[in-house]
C-alpha cells in the first residue's frame, strides 16, 4: 500500500522498479494480492498515460515499467493458472489500448502481457479472442517489426479456444479464418 501511494505521490520509475524487484523476490507468495497489485498496476498506468507530463520520455519509460512490473507479476503466480480469468478483467481494457497504433511503445510490452494471459489461462476467453483482428492490423501494418513476438499470443489463443476461432466474426462480417 505504501508502495503505492509513493508510486502516485513521487511517480518515478525507481518504485515501479522496486515494486517489480519485489514481485520477482517473492515470486510464488504473491498470488494471494495478484489480483490486487495488477488492478492497481493498470489504474497507475492509466494515470501515468493520460498525464500531461512535460517530460514524455520520463512517462512513457514509467509507463512500461508498469507493464513490465505487471507481466513479472504474471510470470511469478504462473502456477496459479486459476488466477488468470481474474486478471482478464483488470487487463482486457488496458489491451483494448495497448493494440491500437497510437500505443505503439507499448506493444512489445502488451504482448509479452498477453502471452502470459493466453498461455496461462485455463482456456482463452471470447473477448481474448476478439483481439485477434487488431493483432493481425498491427503485424500487417504498423507493428511488423513485432511479428515473432505475435506469434506467441496469436497462437495461443487459437490453439486454446479453437472453436471461439472458428466461430469468430470481425468488425466487417469476415470469419477470421479467413
Amino acid at each position: 500500500e505504501r508502495l503505492f501511494g509513493l508510486m502516485a505521490e513521487v511517480g518515478n520509475e525507481e518504485t515501479v522498479a522496486t515494486l517489480d524487484a519485489l514481485i520477482a523476490t517473492f515470486g510464488d507468495a504473491m498470488a494471494p494480492y495478484a489480483v490486487r497489485v495488477v488492478g492497481t498496476l493498470a489504474v497507475e498506468f492509466k494515470r501515468v498515460v493520460a498525464a500531461e507530463d512535460e517530460e514524455e520520455e520520463d512517462t512513457v519509460m514509467m509507463a512500461m515499467g508498469i507493464l513490465r512490473a505487471m507481466a513479472t507479476m504474471l510470470d511469478a503466480i504462473s502456477k496459479h493458472r486459476e488466477i488468470f480469468p481474474h486478471l482478464e478483467a483488470t487487463i482486457l481494457p488496458l489491451m483494448d489500448f495497448l493494440v491500437r497504433e497510437e500505443a505503439s511503445e507499448y506493444f512489445e510490452d502488451a504482448l509479452e502481457i498477453l502471452g502470459y494471459l493466453t498461455f496461462y489461462a485455463p482456456v482463452p476467453s471470447d473477448a481474448l479472442v476478439r483481439l485477434l483482428p487488431r493483432l493481425c492490423v498491427a503485424g500487417m501494418h504498423w507493428a511488423v517489426e513485432f511479428s515473432n513476438q505475435l506469434l506467441v499470443p496469436v497462437n495461443n489463443i487459437i490453439g486454446g479456444n479453437t472453436a471461439a476461432f472458428l466461430a469468430g466474426v470481425d468488425d466487417a462480417g469476415r470469419s477470421y479464418p479467413s
